[in-house]
């Protein structure tokens, strides 16, 4: 930091690096089958919540936050199925969003379904060897080969858009867990 001054003025002459931040609104949708009063919770990459909220009667919550990091972790639990009308306690969605900081705000609609979730688990895992963009990309790739699913099948609304891979890919990982 340095001083300058100009008769009645003082400029100072910062330098070091800029932190870069997004400010963007997201839209996260819970697909259980939709999940209406799902706790949805965008958090930071160490778990810390950045911002909480309940989904509307249609599974939908949307909100802006500001972030300094290059993703954010979006959480879906409870909440009542909309098609069976039975309070779900103990399902927990998961999803990773990739932020590009050089952008302020890319808004997109984010998925939470059990195929986000798995893929989620891999990102997680994959995350202590590799940075977000790596670790998103092979964990999509594995998701998505086991599952004989394309990675695009992975991050669709696939009750909305009827995509029967998907479901039955959903269907699969639901019985399991």
């Amino acid at each position: 930091l340095e001083n300058y001054q100009s008769k009645d003025y003082v400029f100072y002459k910062l330098s070091g690096e800029m932190m870069s931040y997004v400010n963007e609104t997201i839209e996260v949708v819970s697909i259980g089958s939709y999940m209406k009063e799902a706790t949805i919770k965008i958090k930071a990459p160490n778990e810390e919540v950045i911002q909480e909220g309940v989904a509307n009667n249609y599974g939908k919550y949307a909100k802006q936050y500001e972030t300094y990091e290059d993703y954010v972790i979006l959480e879906s639990s409870g909440g009542i199925d909309l098609v069976t009308g039975r309070s779900e306690h103990n399902n927990v969605y998961r999803n990773y969003k990739k932020i590009n900081l050089e952008v302020d705000g890319d808004s997109k609609r984010i998925i939470l379904t059990s195929l986000t979730t798995l893929a989620s688990s891999f990102i997680e895992q994959y995350l202590s060897d590799s940075d977000i963009n790596i670790s998103y990309a092979k964990a999509y790739q594995n998701v998505a080969s086991l599952l004989d699913i394309t990675v695009d099948d992975l991050n669709i609304d696939y009750l909305d858009s009827r995509n029967g891979d998907s479901l039955k890919a959903s269907g699969k990982i639901s019985v399991i867990t």
